[in-house]
């Protein structure tokens, strides 16, 4: 079962990889994006227990040392971050940031993986 810290910095960064995904592809739905972002913190916090047994360490461990690797001014992706602080996070996105893209590029497979898909899939 995964420690406290490490799930909730694994879901932090999820969440925060959905919504960077979403805004960059359909920035004119922001206020869906949103709606689906609280839609699924509801439902982590609902499945909770059943996320933290079932999330393989080595792969959340993974994804969190990425952005480890990547740290720049911006607060890290695995905190709960404000619509202000992904709007920064996206705007490094739009002008291809060096070090923001190289981090994004190995991230994205990682948030986009099996292994979320078969555990955050609505029930």
């Amino acid at each position: 079962m995964l420690d406290k810290e490490t799930f909730e910095k694994t879901m932090n960064l999820y969440l925060n990889c959905f919504s960077l995904v979403s805004y960059a592809a359909f920035p004119e739905l922001k206020d869906q994006i949103k709606a689906k972002r609280t839609e699924i913190t509801a439902l982590i916090a609902k499945e909770k227990q059943m996320l933290q047994q079932n999330l393989d360490e080595a792969f959340c461990r993974k994804g969190l040392t990425l952005v480890e690797k990547y740290s720049g001014s911006l607060p890290p992706l695995t905190e709960k971050l404000s619509e202000k602080n992904l709007g920064a996070y996206l705007s490094l996105l739009n002008k291809k940031n060096p070090q923001f893209v190289k981090l994004w590029e190995e991230l994205v497979p990682w948030a986009d993986s099996e292994e979320f898909k078969k555990l955050l899939q609505p029930k």
